[in-house]
């Protein structure tokens, strides 16, 4: 048996208890804004958990945590790509953790994408019963109940934040009263608290973090009460870059009157739909990608569970990949900054925009950019295609660097003056 919905109309706490009391042996996949989440029960009981979140992915977490440089993170990344050795016993190779770190690390990264699941109201559902369990998932064991505890202590804690912390596009500012004493010798919150400074938005902080979506926003929203940050300003949060502070409306069903005004009107936004999804896939066809992506991205950002809107994202998605690598956007190839293209607001980029243009150092190259990025590889190169197209990044060839750093681009130093940025 198979069921499928909303968690705004069948919340996660009622699924988990269902699969518990009925002792389900299956499959629950969660997908919010194009990333899944799997959690396997066995007789109703937790057993493992796995995403294709890039931020949820081992390198990250221990990256997040300090555990790793991002230096080794590219150097296990480009190991695994030629052996294709699991990535903890890469790690244990290289010396830079123990079986055991690695083991506590493992074990506490499944709890947070599980918990992290509380943080997701307009996520859509589907649990299969019997289905196959993912090799590369990570296997834990949790009751049903101890994940309801902590999951509802944390949902409630991040409702009292979204009460002030509205959207991802709220701009935070440090005030004159100083970080509290020794946080300085705690990797992720010093990171965090640098990366506050009055031009980047909630989203933006996030991305920098390569941490906990829920635990920034924690750290974030302590400095606010202690009046260590305050809000400077709310922009325009990016649709297309939704974090937990973003909620959107999913268009689930036909409304109770069953009216005819109101069929009619389901009716009219039926044939709308289908007639964007035909521009769409007549764009797939031309080979235009980005904007077939365009369209198909704000259709499955309004029906996330429609299949059909799913598995052409996933081909328009393939496809771009596909004629990227194969172009200009190869990934041998190392961006660099433009200086003479001012001031990057100017070019109206987005948050996750920006923050690929704070990692472009004139050096490193597009493949070590989709290693270390905590984000998928289509959402890296989309936003690289952005960059050059908006006059912000040239692409150079590795044996043309030299040439490159001599006209004076090797290296985004406009943004602004933050150690974080240069």
């Amino acid at each position: 048996m198979s069921i499928y919905g909303y968690l705004h109309t069948m919340s996660l706490p009622d699924l988990l208890q269902w699969a518990s009391v009925n002792k389900k042996t299956g499959v629950l996949e969660i997908e919010r804004n194009k990333i899944s989440r799997r959690i396997s029960f066995l007789d109703g009981r937790v057993t493992a958990c796995s995403s294709d979140d890039p931020s949820s992915r081992l390198g990250q977490f221990l990256l997040s945590r300090g555990k790793i440089t991002q230096q080794q993170l590219r150097q296990a990344l480009a190991h695994q790509e030629r052996n294709g050795k699991n990535l903890g016993v890469i790690f244990q190779e290289m010396g830079v953790l123990t079986r055991e770190e690695i083991e506590a690390q493992v074990a506490e990264k499944a709890e947070e994408n599980i918990f992290g699941l509380f943080d997701w109201p307009d996520a859509v559902f589907r649990f299969c019963q019997n289905a196959p369990h993912d090799p590369w998932q990570i296997e834990i064991s949790l009751a049903v109940d101890d994940v309801l505890l902590r999951g509802l202590q944390r949902h409630d804690e991040l409702q009292r934040t979204r009460r002030v912390f509205k959207h991802s596009g709220i701009v935070l500012q440090r005030t004159s009263r100083p970080a509290p004493a020794g946080m300085s010798a705690n990797p992720i919150a010093n990171r965090v608290l640098e990366s506050v400074d009055g031009e980047r938005t909630m989203a933006e902080i996030l991305l920098h973090a390569h941490a906990s979506e829920f635990l920034v926003v924690k750290f974030l929203f302590t400095l606010f009460r202690a009046g260590i940050l305050s809000v400077k300003e709310e922009r325009q949060p990016d649709p297309e870059a939704q974090t937990i502070l973003d909620t959107v409306e999913l268009d689930s069903e036909l409304p109770a009157d069953g009216s005819a005004q109101n069929t009619v009107e389901r009716i009219a936004e039926t044939e709308e739909t289908d007639r964007r999804v035909e521009m769409a896939m007549q764009r797939i066809t031309a080979g235009d990608y980005v904007e077939a992506l365009n369209v198909l991205n704000a259709e499955y950002r309004s029906n996330p569970g429609d299949s059909r809107l799913r598995e052409l994202v996933t081909k328009a998605e393939a496809g771009f990949l596909r004629t990227a690598r194969d172009g200009d956007l190869r990934t041998t190839r190392i961006p660099v900054a433009v200086p003479a293209a001012g001031h990057a607001a100017e070019a109206n980029l987005q948050p996750s925009e920006l923050f690929l243009l704070s990692t472009i150092d004139g050096q490193t190259n597009i493949q070590s950019l989709v290693w270390v990025a905590p984000m998928r590889e289509v959402d890296v190169m989309i936003g690289l295609r952005r960059l050059v197209d908006a006059g912000v990044v040239q692409l150079v060839d590795p044996t043309e660097t030299g040439s490159a750093t001599k006209r004076g681009v090797p290296k985004v130093q406009w943004i602004l003056n933050d150690p974080v940025r240069k």
